[in-house]
């Protein structure tokens, strides 16, 4: 089992989608890396930084949208 989740309840008759992203990994994020001594910029696995709020936001967002479009 995966540890991401997403769930919907309601709350005082307010319908909401939650994200639980305890697993960054499984997302990437676009970033500056070092490769062959070389900075480059690639597509690598996501950490638990706070440097990475921002991309949290966005993978949370694009899969409450998935979640209500399905």
């Amino acid at each position: 089992m995966k540890k991401n989740s997403i769930k919907m309840y309601d709350k005082y008759s307010v319908l909401r989608i939650e994200t639980t992203i305890n697993d960054p990994h499984e997302f990437k994020i676009y970033r500056k890396v070092n490769r062959k001594n070389e900075p480059v910029m690639a597509w690598v696995p996501m950490g638990k930084s706070v440097a990475n709020i921002y991309r949290y936001a966005q993978v949370s967002k694009a899969s409450n949208v998935r979640y209500l479009d399905a």
